[in-house]
């Protein structure tokens, strides 16, 4: 009889540990305000980006971290005032269909609605939904397809994420909450009903407005954003939470490190991974892709 209770004992022993080590690191790739640029910027000082090098970089850490996961802030659609490299709406909608495709591909796990993915209309938005399967996520948005979060297990961690869309003018049909207790509702659920450990805000609010989310509700760990304050620091604690700038046109790739003790975060770190020339490009993105856009680079 003993030796079957130490048995158990050291078999549970063996299961915890190897709950703890493996949830030990997780690793969540992450963008924003890309505006559905497919090429490399032809910047003379960094002329980084591309859809292809960033699919590339993904498969190789992938091949590191397997339970990686990949997010989008928001703002992905191509069209609107800060996208310079808009043609005309019949171009820009292709360019989006194009970039969408590619999201797919690379596997993303969750991607915030901003104002941008209304550049064409609700309907538009609402069919790219349904024909892509990308997980589009606001609290505060209702548009058909879309959730109000995701809960991904990565080694016996749960984690949540969350969207948080803005203010659309040119879309006034559309139903907007007011986001704040929106925010607070979904991360009272995830963290009640749910049970994570984690929660990631994907805001497209702007980035006054999401330091602020992070000083009035509680439970947010890391909040990705969208319309940031680009050449900023890549990161800002703000109470116990994490304010997450990702660059700018995709040039680079935001990289979030979380260690776990106890299922608990016990340190993260940052990094914004450069997608340079030395980054060979993806054979299946870039079929995807057209050699051009528009006439001068034709």
């Amino acid at each position: 009889m003993k030796r079957v209770i130490i048995l158990a004992i050291f078999l549970g022993a063996i299961f915890s540990f190897s709950k703890t080590t493996l949830a030990e690191k997780i690793v969540i790739l992450y963008t924003g305000e890309t505006h559905s640029d497919l090429y490399p910027c032809h910047c003379p000082i960094e002329p980084f980006g591309g859809l292809s090098r960033r699919a590339t970089k993904i498969k190789e850490l992938r091949g590191v971290f397997p339970d990686l996961l990949v997010v989008d802030s928001g703002g992905f659609f191509a069209g609107g005032k800060l996208d310079e490299y808009t043609v005309n709406e019949a171009l820009d909608e292709q360019r989006t269909n194009i970039n969408l495709q590619a999201l797919s591909m690379m596997g993303y796990d969750a991607v915030a609605i901003g104002d941008e993915e209304l550049n064409f209309g609700q309907d538009f938005l609402e069919q790219e939904i349904v024909k892509t399967k990308l997980q589009f996520l606001s609290s505060n948005v209702k548009v058909r397809g879309a959730l109000d979060y995701v809960v991904k297990n990565i080694s016996g961690v749960k984690i949540g994420i969350l969207g948080v869309s803005p203010a659309v003018p040119s879309q006034p049909q559309l139903k907007i909450a007011e986001p704040t207790e929106s925010i607070k509702a979904t991360v009272e659920k995830l963290k009640n009903q749910e049970k994570v450990e984690i929660v990631i805000l994907l805001s497209h609010l702007g980035e006054q407005m999401d330091l602020q989310l992070l000083q009035e509700v509680a439970g947010i760990d890391f909040v990705i954003c969208g319309h940031s304050i680009f050449g900023q620091d890549k990161e800002t604690p703000v109470g116990n939470g994490v304010l997450l700038r990702p660059a700018w046109q995709g040039r680079k790739l935001g990289k979030l490190e979380i260690e776990l003790e106890n299922d608990k975060i016990k340190n993260h770190t940052v990094d914004l991974i450069g997608l340079g020339k030395d980054g060979p490009d993806d054979s299946e993105i870039s079929t995807l892709l057209p050699s051009c856009f528009t006439d001068k680079d034709c």
